[in-house]
């Protein structure tokens, strides 16, 4: 009879590794994007689709928002400084 499989990695060890991997890398125009993947994954390890959902309206969806809110005002800093502060 054989043994069962052991699991490699535990549910926290997978979540600490997406984490480590993905949000380094969750900077700029790429952050949106990297931070839905992260969310994706950490869903697939947890199969949890209630308890991911919430995680993820807790600690990401902020994140996201933020994100957004603030490209506006990055945006027309920009383009102020292109046309030479002239406003249009």
């Amino acid at each position: 009879m054989r043994k069962p499989k052991r699991q490699v990695y535990s549910k926290g060890e997978l979540n600490l590794m997406i984490d480590s991997i993905l949000h380094p890398l969750a900077t700029g125009d790429s952050a949106v994007a990297i931070l839905l993947l992260d969310g994706l994954l950490h869903s697939a390890v947890e199969q949890d689709p209630g308890q991911s959902i919430q995680k993820f309206i807790r600690y990401s969806l902020p994140l996201i928002v933020k994100n957004n809110h603030d490209k506006p005002k990055r945006a027309r800093r920009n383009s102020l400084m292109i046309h030479g502060g002239e406003k249009r």
